[in-house]
């Protein structure tokens, strides 16, 4: 399974890489957004944006102990109950089902992150100077040779 996303440059100037995400909404339909690939981080975390469009009663409140932190410190959260869907490059959907954590705070982070609850099934490359941004999983490997 190959799923390939891009490297964006931000408001900031900034370039990160990013894969799309459908976000499957428990009553039916979809929200399609890019989601920073980070190795970095231990969970999968949608934004307050994302969340702002899912249903409202679709957030659970936080189990109490667990904590979202990083960099910046400690962030309020809620979980959803959703199935996420990336799609490979056969443009078929591959899809993560369970409960993941969504900032309540838009000042948290301006964009959805993918933790390595998920990209732990992947081989993951990021290589900017290639202009790559690939999740490998199953029948796709890669391979390092010198040049």
């Amino acid at each position: 399974m190959r799923i390939v996303g891009k490297w964006m440059v931000f408001d900031d100037g900034k370039t990160r890489p990013m894969v799309r995400v459908k976000v499957r909404i428990p009553e039916g339909g979809s929200i399609s957004e890019y989601f920073l690939v980070d190795i970095g981080a231990d969970r999968t975390a949608m934004s307050a944006g994302l969340l702002a469009q899912l249903p409202a009663d679709a957030a659970l409140p936080a189990p109490p102990d667990l904590e979202m932190s990083g960099i910046s410190g400690s962030a309020s959260f809620v979980t959803v109950c959703v199935t996420m869907e990336l799609t490979k490059d056969d443009d078929n959907p591959v899809g993560f089902h369970g409960q993941f954590a969504a900032f309540t705070d838009p000042r948290s982070v301006s964009f959805s992150i993918l933790g390595r609850d998920v990209l732990k099934v992947f081989d993951v490359i990021v290589s900017q100077p290639k202009n790559e941004v690939l999740l490998l999983s199953q029948r796709h490997t890669y391979q390092v040779v010198q040049v």
